[in-house]
């Protein structure tokens, strides 16, 4: 028996150098957006069926549209009777939220129903840039609204089928900026206090309290999404005010983590699905929240925020190109990320692998091999 166990990590090893081989090969698939789809696409969003939303260009125009589930075409064009349309959001039912063009100066939010069914304008928005950014399975709406000219943004949150506005607060100054919305209807993004800084904030399902995050040392930070759990993903400065960092902020322990940069100079985390899995930038040059980042590579995390891996380890694309930032991660695992000349990739993660039948018959014929050899021993 002694000879035995002494030669199972002698199998066992063999079998995992089989089991290393295979872990060595790409663990996700992928499918270029707008190949597949057909059309130029931007502004991608992805629900948590794998489900897509965004805009077409056309002829200097935008148009909101939403996808089939297997991403081989174009499900809904919502007609608006605007001359330009964006989406921003998707929930799962395939209801969409965006900006629509009524007019110069002139951009209102707007949902659809489901399957992107019966677009609607949300009622009671002043101001002449006014968008949503969210969505959630409810219907409930984040968004911003603002001027032309420099103005201070305003976020803000719609229920009731868009009908009833909630003016989200400030931290005592005067901007404030919505970036996502949870099932729960708790909302996340930005808020000036009264020093002009601009901090990391949570918005309670209410909408009439705002809790400040805080920042990983630095003046400045801004959330930018968040789970049902109430994990919160964004970038804050740090301590230095050089380094900009990824941070999750645990709404349970009210502590804010860095996430790190992997030996970048900078990241910044943009999406999280319920498992908290966090999707995101590196980059050694300046990083804007606002938009994409297409200066470094794209990263991911591993459940509950740990852990940190360059998302080309584990994909393999073609001609040279690479991802570069994750806008969404669902909780099939699917990512929506963006290379780095923009172009939208659909991740879908592989099965586990399954060691070949020969790495098990490697494995048995080892043991049954040494049982043998100790059995002529005993005789």
């Amino acid at each position: 028996m002694k000879l035995l166990l002494a030669g199972i990590p002698i199998a066992l090893a063999l079998f995992a150098s089989q089991a290393q081989a295979q872990a060595s090969t790409p663990v996700y698939t992928w499918r270029n957006v707008s190949q597949a789809l057909g059309v130029q696409a931007e502004n991608l969003q992805m629900n948590a069926r794998g489900q897509l939303s965004g805009s077409v260009r056309y002829e200097g125009h935008h148009f909101a549209f939403l996808s089939n589930r297997d991403l081989t075409g174009i499900q809904r064009w919502p007609q608006l009777g605007a001359s330009d349309s964006i989406a921003k959001a998707i929930n799962g039912a395939g209801q969409i939220a965006g900006t629509a063009k009524l007019g110069e100066y002139n951009w209102q939010a707007f949902a659809t129903e489901a399957g992107g069914e019966h677009p609607y304008l949300l009622a009671g928005a002043r101001g002449e840039f006014n968008a949503a950014v969210g969505i959630n399975e409810a219907g409930a709406v984040a968004g911003n609204r603002g001027y032309w000219g420099g103005q201070p943004n305003s976020a803000t949150k719609w229920i009731d089928h868009g009908q009833t506005v909630i003016e989200l607060p400030s931290l005592g100054g005067a901007s404030t900026l919505a970036a996502g919305i949870n099932a729960a209807g708790q909302v996340v993004g930005e808020a000036q206090d009264q020093n002009g800084d601009l901090h990391a904030v949570l918005w309670s399902v209410s909408g009439r309290e705002v809790q400040d995050l805080g920042t990983l040392g630095g003046r400045w930070s801004t959330a930018r999404a968040l789970n049902d759990q109430g994990l919160v993903v964004g970038g804050s400065f740090t301590g230095d005010a050089v380094g900009f960092h990824a941070f999750a902020y645990d709404s349970a322990s009210q502590q804010m983590r860095d996430l790190g940069t992997l030996g970048w100079g900078q990241s910044f985390a943009r999406a999280i699905n319920n498992t908290g899995m966090v999707g995101g930038t590196l980059a050694n040059g300046f990083i804007s929240p606002s938009d994409p980042s297409l200066i470094g590579h794209a990263f991911i995390t591993g459940a509950h925020a740990q852990g940190m891996w360059d998302l080309n380890s584990f994909v393999h694309l073609q001609d040279g190109h690479y991802l570069a930032d994750v806008l969404n991660i669902n909780d099939a695992g699917q990512i929506l990320a963006l290379d780095e000349q923009g172009a939208g990739y659909l991740l879908t993660p592989l099965p586990l692998p399954v060691p070949e039948p020969a790495a098990f018959s490697l494995l048995l014929a080892g043991l049954f091999a040494l049982r043998g050899v100790q059995r002529r021993r005993g005789h």
